[in-house]
């Protein structure tokens, strides 16, 4: 996470959901030899995040994560990671109820309380009273966004973190 700069890394707890986690760790797991073993998925931005900049940046974080884990044979020179880690049964995820224009409200990697709005989704515009508010499920930072500003009901509109499930 310090390679990367990343200010949040999600933990997760070897639950096998299908993620993409529990499919690269299966067989470790089935053998018994996860010992000193690392899985990590890098989710480096959203689809419209790119520039020359953005990748010269990524790619000096992947390989400086890859010297740290000695794939790579030179000094890491990674420095001290100061972020928030998650674990992934921490996440809540923020379902769009109705379809329609999905606008936020509040900017991706801000700290918002629970019960505080966080986006709205208008689903008929100009009609009076076809706004749904979403409001954030409990107090956490807003690590996903969804890129379409369409969307249909069920779709995700965000992903926070957040504190452990009740």
């Amino acid at each position: 996470a310090a390679a990367l700069g990343a200010e949040v890394a999600i933990l997760w707890d070897e639950d096998d959901d299908g993620a993409f986690e529990g499919a690269v760790v299966a067989h470790w797991l089935r053998d018994g030899a996860l010992r000193d073993k690392l899985v990590a998925t890098v989710e480096l931005r959203g689809q419209s995040d790119v520039s020359d900049a953005l990748a010269e940046r990524d790619a000096d974080g992947v390989l400086a994560f890859l010297r740290g884990r000695g794939v790579i044979a030179e000094p890491p020179g990674t420095p001290d990671w100061c972020g928030e880690a998650v674990p992934i049964a921490h996440m809540e995820t923020v379902i769009a109820p109705v379809s329609g224009v999905l606008v936020y409200e509040r900017e991706l990697g801000a700290t918002v309380e629970a019960g505080e709005r966080i986006a709205r989704i208008v689903a008929h515009p100009g009609v009076p009273g076809s706004e749904h508010v979403l409001v954030a499920p409990q107090a956490g930072r807003i690590v996903t966004r969804n890129r379409e500003r369409l969307g249909a009901q069920g779709d995700v509109a965000l992903e926070l973190t957040g504190s452990p499930p009740p």
